[in-house]
Parts: structure tokens; sequence; C-alpha cells
């Protein structure tokens, strides 16, 4: 009986060189080491070890031309006015029937100013604007140009913050 042998075949490479290498040689790599530092160093710690520096010493640092020193951190705003909100305690009709003249329950010291402008709403609804004609010390008259039938005791004015810019 013939077996039959197979016989894996290897590629011969043969590199031919010459005696120059293709590259120089690189330097070695550095060797870094870890530092001995203690973990709770304290930042405001200079290099030379001479104790913190002051406040008159980074100010005079910082005002030498090309320093690169953070400016300091500039202070928050401060949070906006909350929406003011009163209760309709009055309505009835304006002249000719075309304004709606409103008595609302907040004035003068809950903040209200005659320049504001509110929203007179029910619920979700908005039944239009309110503009101030004057303020009490507990309550605001003005005019809306919602009709009077409208407008009902569960009826409210909303003052947004005013702007402060």
């Amino acid at each position: 009986m013939l077996r039959r042998r197979l016989v894996f075949a290897t590629p011969f490479v043969l590199v031919a060189g010459c005696k120059h290498p293709a590259e120089p040689p690189r330097d070695p790599a550095p060797v870094v080491h870890d530092a001995p530092a203690s973990r709770d160093a304290d930042v405001g710690q200079p290099v030379d070890g001479n104790g913190p520096m002051t406040d008159e010493e980074v100010r005079a640092m910082c005002a030498q031309p090309g320093a690169n020193c953070n400016p300091p951190m500039p202070k928050p705003d401060a949070r906006p006015a909350p929406t003011l909100q009163g209760r309709v305690v009055f309505a009835t009709a304006g002249k000719n029937g075309q304004k709606s003249i409103v008595t609302i329950s907040i004035g003068a010291r809950d903040g209200v100013a005659e320049s504001w402008k509110g929203t007179l709403v029910e619920g979700a609804r908005t039944l239009g604007t309110f503009t101030i004609l004057t303020v009490k010390d507990n309550s605001t008259i003005g005019y809306s140009d919602a009709a009077p039938d409208m407008i009902s005791n569960r009826s409210q004015v909303r003052f947004p913050p005013p702007d402060t810019k």
C-alpha cells in the first residue's frame, strides 16, 4: 500500500543587507523616577520652600509683564426675584367697556412698582395683560384688556421679576 506523505514547504527568505543601518541609533529613553513627596504637601508652598506666599507677593508676581495668573473668581449673580402673584379682588368695566378696571390683593409692601406690567390669568388660561395705574400699600389698581365678564374672583395677576439690567 502506498502512503502519501505530506511535506510542508517552508518559504526561505533571504534578507540581503549592508553594513549601515537604515535608521541612525536612537537616544536611550530617559529614566523617570518617582520623587519623594508627601501627599499632604501644601499647594501654596513655593518651590524654594520659604513658606506660603502672601497675597501681596502673589499680586506683585502677577503684575509683572508676561505673568500668567488667573483672574479672581467673579461674584455670583444674585438670584432673580420670584414671580409675584396677586388675587383679583374687584373688576369693573372701564370707559366705553373697552378695558376692565381691576383691583388686586398685592401692593407696595409686596414690592410692586408702578412701572411693572403683568398678565391676567385664570388657572392655565391667559385672559389678558395688566397695566398698573396706582399702587397702594396693600392693593394695586390697574386696567386690563380682558372683558369684565371673563374676570372672576379666581383670576390672578402675575408679575414676572423686573429686569435688573
